[in-house]
């Protein structure tokens, strides 16, 4: 073969000397193994390529730091085993981006995309080396490629990655490009960073494939190609890494050992980046049943069930797979994409837009280390469709969610399964097996590493703020977490914000019966596009990284949903609608607008002063966003502008302050602590003239803190008198005036005269069913408004009501006990001094 190689090679070299013209000369830099990455292409490549590579999704992110990296450092681009479409698209890539051009690549060759002109340099260069020296050597044993390196050039080496190349017998280490690397490393005179790349043609998990991938590679990639590139083809560009630093811990092995370990830990951190994006192998459904069926520990939940109910074993078996087919998500990757794109239509049908925090989306993608439990507030049914669609758009696997067993109705309930939710009844005290079941079934999740998404508060927020945490859901994963399932698990809060919400929940909050869901609620949808609902805000917040410690579950529990709750809370965008609701909502039936936009830059300050964050709007132009949002309540038929006389004004119409109060619950959270110290300083001055001494004001700041346990989460990052003498200071610097203070009391003055309502209530109560006592509070709630005793109509709210009375309960002046039925059954404690303190400083506080 050789010596037909020098006949070719002469033959050239007697062209080039017969028609000199035709071979210019040829340029000392040209690439002798046509492997560099070039700024020109023939046409043919021109025809073919760019127009199919820019709707190839990348994830750029990286690609400023790279720009920066590489003026002071040489970056070396390093991926899995490649062909030529992948090399051609990151040399297409690196020129639209800016970035620089590798000078080598181990393994593959351009010359069929390369100009003619250039071409024919190469082919005269290796012509003359051929017969002047022989063969072209190798690349890398030759120290061509380490060449490159040391001077400052960059290059792309492809990783092999299959069990032949690691066999000692294919193994050397003068061909290993790593091994030159790192040769180069050690005489480095100027910093080396190593770029990770991945080129991923199907973003879906493995195990949705199709028989395509038993075809032979070049035809399986093409055919991937013309099918993926717009929607499921996924480019992944790495933060540079600095290569002293990744292989300092190997420093003192030998070469060939330090370049083994070297490419293991580059192959780990590609699969890693590769798995944040399709997520674990996905098992069918089927696989996931039959394993539950035999884990050891449930097998003996079966005898013990099997002996408590006096039932075969063969019997508990069955009706434990009747719940787990009832429960499992049946994950169908064709079904995920039509609602992806059904989200896509319907947002921008409905909505002006998602805005999302891509700080938290970069947190979540580097948060691959352990399965990721997504935990997000609810308020919308819109919550759960527009997470998992942000995470499909993002290149994210989407999660497995847990839903209410409400939402399992035909057919709705088998779309749901198939775009990853799991059913879950309310409640199953009492039913062990039923508990045991769904338990297992997170645990194989776990095992299996999927992301798996939950809502804290366990249901729909009707009252516009964060409830409080249902446990079941966090314990039984802690448990089965802790029964050897993984060791750590990452939980990630969410907050999800919105301008307007497409539904209403004022009947359920005057205490009207939650309605069921229904076939014909779908069908309904037309009525949602009458108008524009705002913007969507969903921010993730800072991962939460939980190690298994053998503690008591309940105290981790308790742990885990304090520390989410706070960070959502934190991450919840100060809306437009939230902010006007705030300002506008008064004990008065109008405001005018000079007024509105004074208290809301009042609120504004405070909010900055929290450290919340806003939405683009209020960053921008507040009277301009807040401005809008009341016009949007008076599109909404919420608000009414009355402009025929001066001053102009804004009423708020009495049957939809509930509804406005909504909005403003959004951000009460904010204003828990300020509403209470400034209730109980205008209550010490109205009784007394004058503010109140400290440890007075200390002493009912701790009242309200234990009366709204139940409701609200009260700051406890610092001390007590720390966090009173801070708002105090604040509103010193804010002048200190009662008309700042009365604007910081209205918004809990509802709470307080809910609260009051419920003291009133439960005078000589007795034996009191839980459902019959809020209907008992709900009608004195009115009569009390009718007189005019109780000044927001908002305080009559049910949500707000059963909470109270849990706080009662908590004060001591309430007792609960169960009857048979496992009922909630209240009475009077019969404490009437207790009573008439708590009663009367209620109605000071209001």
């Amino acid at each position: 073969m050789n010596k037909i190689y020098l006949v070719l090679a002469r033959i050239i070299l007697w062209l080039e000397k017969k028609w000199p013209g035709f071979f210019p000369a040829v340029d000392a830099t040209s690439d002798i193994y046509a492997g560099s990455m070039t700024r020109y292409f023939n046409w043919l490549h021109r025809l073919i390529y760019p127009r199919f590579f820019k709707k190839i999704s990348i994830e750029s992110e990286n690609l400023g730091k790279i720009r920066e990296t590489a003026i002071t450092a040489t970056i070396i681009y390093v991926t899995k085993d490649i062909g030529q479409l992948e090399y051609n698209f990151f040399n297409y890539l690196f020129l639209k981006e800016g970035l620089p051009l590798a000078s080598f690549v181990n393994g593959l060759s351009l010359w069929q995309w390369l100009p003619f002109k250039t071409l024919k340099n190469i082919v005269l260069e290796r012509a003359r080396r051929f017969a002047d020296y022989g063969p072209l050597p190798h690349p890398i044993s030759s120290g061509y490629a380490g060449a490159l390196i040391e001077n400052a050039r960059s290059v792309f080496f492809q990783l092999k990655s299959t069990p032949i190349f690691d066999d000692l017998y294919w193994y050397s280490v003068e061909k290993d490009p790593l091994a030159a690397l790192l040769a180069a490393l050690e005489r480095e005179t100027r910093p080396i960073y190593v770029v990770p790349l991945h080129f991923i043609w199907d973003k879906r998990p493995e195990g949705t494939g199709s028989l395509v991938n038993l075809l032979p590679r070049c035809l399986r990639k093409n055919i991937l190609f013309w099918r993926n590139y717009k929607n499921r083809a996924v480019v992944k560009v790495s933060e540079p890494i600095r290569l002293s630093e990744f292989a300092f811990e190997f420093k003192d092995v030998p070469l060939a050992g330090r370049a083994r370990r070297l490419r293991g830990g580059l192959l780990d951190l590609l699969h890693q980046e590769k798995k944040a994006t399709t997520g674990p192998a996905l098992k069918p459904r089927s696989w996931i049943i039959e394993e539950l069926l035999e884990d050891e520990s449930l097998q003996k939940v079966f005898y013990d069930v099997s002996a408590e109910l006096k039932k075969p074993v063969d019997d508990v078996k069955a009706l434990a797979r009747k719940y787990i087919v009832q429960t499992a998500a049946d994950i169908n990757y064709n079904y995920v994409e039509i609602a992806c794109k059904m989200m896509k239509w319907a947002i921008k049908n409905i909505y002006d837009g998602v805005v999302i925090n891509q700080d938290g989306i970069t947190r979540l993608k580097k948060a691959r280390h352990a399965p990721i439990i997504l935990v997000p507030n609810h308020r919308s049914h819109m919550d759960y469709l527009i997470l998992s669609a942000i995470l499909y758009e993002n290149n994210i696997a989407i999660p497995h969610v847990a839903a209410g067993v409400n939402l399992a109705f035909w057919p709705i309930g088998h779309i749901f399964k198939k775009c990853g939710a799991f059913f879950l009844r309310r409640t199953f005290s009492g039913n062990r097996l039923y508990r045991e079941v769904f338990k297992t079934y997170l645990k194989i999740l776990l095992k299996e590493g999927y992301c798996q998404e939950f809502f804290i508060e366990g249901s729909r927020s009707r009252t516009g703020k964060l409830l409080r945490p249902r446990r079941g859901m966090p314990t039984m994963l802690i448990e089965a977490l802790r029964e050897g399932s993984v060791g750590e698990v990452v939980f990630v809060p969410v907050a999800i914000a919105y301008d307007q919400i497409i539904e209403e929940y004022k009947k359920e909050v005057e205490g009207g019966q939650k309605r069921s869901e229904r076939l014909l609620d779908l069908l309904n949808l037309r009525k949602y596009l009458r108008r524009k609902y705002g913007r969507i805000y969903v921010n993730f917040g800072e991962p939460v990284l939980y190690k298994d410690e053998g503690k008591d579950i309940a105290s981790v529990v308790r742990g885990i949903e304090g520390l989410l709750m706070t960070k959502i809370n934190r991450e919840t965008t100060v809306t437009p609608s939230a902010l006007a609701a705030t300002t506008i909502l008064s004990n008065r039936r109008g405001i005018t607008r000079d007024e509105m936009l004074h208290n809301a830059g009042q609120v504004m300050d405070y909010l900055k002063w929290k450290g919340a964050s806003f939405s683009e709007g209020l960053k921008s132009d507040p009277p301009a966003a807040i401005t809008d949002a009341v016009e949007q309540f008076i599109r909404a038929g919420y608000v009414e502008l009355h402009d025929e006389f001066v001053p102009i004004f804004y009423e708020i119409k009495e049957d939809s302050r509930i509804v406005l109060d909504y909005y403003k619950n959004n951000i009460i959270h904010f204003f828990v602590s300020a509403s209470s110290v400034a209730s109980i300083v205008l209550a010490h001055i109205r009784q007394f003239g004058v503010y109140p001494p400290f440890e007075a004001l200390k002493d009912d700041y701790l009242f309200c803190k234990k009366l709204f346990a139940f409701e609200f989460a009260f700051s406890t990052r610092m001390d007590v008198d720390e966090h009173i003498k801070k708002i105090l200071h604040y509103f010193e610097g804010q002048g200190g005036g009662t008309a700042s203070l009365e604007v910081y009391k209205e918004i809990l003055a509802p709470y307080f005269e809910a609260y009051l309502i419920a003291a009133i209530a439960i005078q000589n109560l007795n034996q009191v069913e839980e459902r019959a006592l809020l209907k008992r509070m709900m009608r004195l709630g009115r009569h009390l408004h009718l007189l005019g005793r109780i000044l927001n109509v908002t305080a009559i709210s049910s949500p707000t009501l059963k909470n109270a009375i849990l706080g009662m309960g908590g004060l001591g002046v309430l007792v609960q006990n169960k009857d048979q039925k496992g009922r909630k059954i209240y009475s009077w404690s019969g404490n009437v001094e207790l009573a008439g303190k708590v009663k009367l400083k209620l109605e000071g506080l209001c």
